[in-house]
């Protein structure tokens, strides 16, 4: 059964997202994460065969003088990459604030 899965699976999708953001004073706070979806067919049967896996990778920390990523991964990550992520964001609205 596994087998016949694995053989019916297409090809792992691999997206990086931003998740939605929290702001906490004057710092906001960007989740970077990782999706990974599955999918397959099982021969002879119309059920599908579908599955979700996130990870978190970073977060990025917008500061009014500064900002970072913290890495949750050992992955090499570039996290001007991450930031430009974040900047192309700007003039959406946060949806959370804590203070």
């Amino acid at each position: 059964m596994i087998e016949e899965l694995l053989k019916n699976m297409e090809e792992p999708k691999i997206d990086t997202v931003v998740g939605e953001a929290l702001r906490i004073d004057d710092r906001i706070f960007y989740p970077i994460i990782q999706i990974f979806t599955f999918k397959g067919k099982r021969e002879g049967n119309k059920q599908d065969f579908f599955t979700k896996c996130i990870s978190p990778l970073a977060i990025v920390v917008m500061e009014p003088t500064e900002q970072y990523v913290i890495k949750f991964t050992d992955d090499e990550i570039d996290p001007e990459e991450f930031i430009q992520m974040v900047e192309s964001l700007k003039g959406k609205t946060i949806k959370k604030s804590i203070k």
